[in-house]
């Protein structure tokens, strides 16, 4: 039967020559696997409107005993165009898309991921917007960081360190040496970022500028307890060491 979803293009696969399969996150927060022929070739009608990170308005044929449903047309809804054209952030978008291919979906996701690739386009700072978007996985997963004491003994001063093992902050009396150290004003700016909704987006902007190194704080706690293996990090790491050197 015939179908329409509005949706956010996660990942495209090449399948045969002119073909792909094209994998979007559903308004109605569920996943779609749709076969695209002829979407690689330069005179394809869907073209324009299959892109990654696109969201757009898609026309298929839903079988419901079937993993895979074929794409008829698409109809571009928001194009992303500035995020796309800049490394940084397409890289970014790349990784949260996968993460977004990966994770047990919530009432909301889809909503929540648009308004972050709303976020991500506009920002100039495009790594406070992915440490928040891993925040808020590790908040739904149930993983976040404990971030109001030590997560050893539970005291509030003292706090030296940042221990993926215990979970969260210690302090000097609990800290081992694989523990990472950091100073008091980097240990706000973590708790800042795993207490942060989008809602502070703006007012976080202007607060400092973050970096990959925040990020990476809250990245490590997803990549340590989720189970999920992003692989498109690889890539960013590397154009954040790229960075890193011009700058």
């Amino acid at each position: 039967m015939n179908k329409t979803i509005n949706g956010i293009v996660l990942s495209i696969s090449d399948y045969r020559e002119y073909d792909a399969i094209v994998k979007i996150l559903g308004d109605d927060d569920c996943r779609y696997s749709l076969s695209a022929r002829g979407i690689r070739k330069m005179s394809s009608k869907n073209i324009g409107s299959v892109q990654p990170f696109q969201y757009a308005r898609f026309f298929i044929d839903y079988n419901e005993q079937r993993s895979m449903h074929s794409l008829k047309t698409a109809d571009t809804l928001e194009s992303f165009r500035r995020l796309r054209a800049d490394l940084e952030k397409q890289t970014i978008a790349a990784v949260l898309c996968e993460c977004m291919e990966k994770i047990e979906l919530q009432a909301g996701s889809s909503q929540f991921f648009l308004n972050i690739l709303k976020e991500l386009e506009r920002s100039n700072q495009p790594y406070l917007i992915a440490a928040l978007f891993f925040a808020h996985m590790n908040r739904e997963l149930g993983i976040e960081p404990f971030v109001d004491g030590c997560a050893g003994c539970g005291r509030a001063n003292q706090l030296c360190a940042i221990s993926l093992s215990q979970g969260g902050f210690v302090c000097q009396g609990c800290y081992h040496a694989n523990d990472k150290l950091y100073e008091k004003e980097e240990l706000k700016s973590f708790r800042i970022l795993c207490k942060a909704q989008l809602a502070h987006i703006e007012l976080l902007e202007k607060i400092q500028a973050w970096s990959y190194e925040h990020f990476l704080m809250v990245y490590r706690f997803f990549a340590e307890y989720s189970g999920i293996s992003i692989r498109s990090i690889r890539f960013l790491t590397h154009i954040a060491a790229m960075d890193e050197e011009q700058g």
